[in-house]
């Protein structure tokens, strides 16, 4: 029979970057209850289902606890602390002078909540020596890193919508009424959306899928998976052909403006539309929208990254950006 009264605390989640605010109750150390937290500055209430299905993870007895060793008949044992440590010692030193790359090394996720992997990740890859490193990122976010790195120099910094202020948001494979805006930190999205209508913005759907996000957006664009970059491609096509391009508002550390368009000239929407499985007037509307609208952006997420062309779509999505001047 549980005595203790239960208690209540407020916590963050840890699962992405939003830090959505949480409302946690437990009895004997056991959480019993998660909710999210209305006064939280950030989150203002919301919550994605992974936040609120913490305590089943945390109570799930297959959850694992402590270290783990591997045993000679090939299972595993508990093991202390100081003994997985004793034997990374004993083992590791071995594989690093051999043969580093018969090692990897993953790190969880996010790291943004924590300063372990600014001060002390690069150090171990370092020492470690191996090219085999995996994280979340390396499943969903690669590609967009990747376009950052060879457009900013970074890949670690991104560029981030101006959800707040935009008059037009266009959004490419991301779902945030559910995912809460993941990389752009902007907990509470479906009210930031409700806000961009109120204030007579247009918001725009790209997605092979009628997600919820889809559902309240001024225009859903279904394009065949995979063909985000044609369409972007065809968007940019449309911005050269017809001077829409703003390069009065373009900083003046950009290069390879012009080639940029001359390369997207060629891309008319009726040479991608088929493939993209819409029709070539939407992809001439989107372009005109956006060029047009006093401040736009343009917000790409996992379905653009875990597809053949995630590299080239996320770079479409920030030459986009930048040659209408909102960067």
């Amino acid at each position: 029979m549980t005595t203790a009264e239960p208690i209540a605390g407020h916590r963050i989640c840890p699962l992405c970057e939003s830090t959505c605010g949480l409302l946690v109750e437990l009895e004997d150390r056991a959480i019993v209850r998660v909710a999210p937290n209305p006064d939280d500055v950030m989150s203002a209430g919301h919550s994605c289902a992974k936040g609120l299905g913490l305590g089943r993870i945390e109570n799930d007895p297959d959850r694992i606890r402590t270290p783990l060793l591997r045993t000679a008949g090939g299972g595993f044992r508990e093991a202390t602390w100081d003994e997985a440590f004793a034997e990374i010692e004993r083992r590791l030193p071995e594989f690093v002078t051999g043969d580093p790359g018969s090692c990897a090394i993953y790190h969880g996720n996010p790291a943004a909540h924590h300063l372990d992997s600014t001060f002390y990740l690069g150090e171990l890859i370092g020492a470690v020596g191996t090219r085999n490193i995996y994280s979340p990122a390396s499943v969903d976010t690669w590609p967009k890193n990747l376009a950052h790195m060879l457009l900013y120099g970074t890949g670690l910094g991104m560029s981030v919508p101006d959800l707040d202020r935009t008059d037009y948001l266009l959004i490419l494979g991301s779902n945030p009424m559910v995912s809460n805006g993941s990389t752009v930190t902007a907990p509470g999205m479906h009210h930031r959306l409700q806000a961009l209508r109120e204030r007579g913005g247009t918001l725009v759907v790209v997605d092979p899928v009628r997600t919820r996000t889809a559902e309240v957006a001024d225009l859903h664009v279904p394009i065949r998976p995979g063909t985000d970059a044609l369409f972007l491609v065809g968007v940019l096509s449309v911005i050269a052909t017809e001077g829409l391009s703003r390069p009065d508002r373009v900083p003046d550390v950009v290069d390879g403006l012009d080639a940029a368009l001359a390369m997207a000239a060629e891309f008319d929407p009726d040479a991608v539309a088929a493939a993209c499985g819409i029709d070539a007037d939407v992809i001439r509307s989107v372009a005109r929208g956006f060029a047009g609208a006093p401040a736009a952006v343009a917000h790409s997420r996992i379905g653009t990254c875990m597809q053949e062309f995630g590299t080239l779509a996320n770079w479409l999505v920030e030459v986009l950006t930048i040659v209408t001047g909102n960067l």
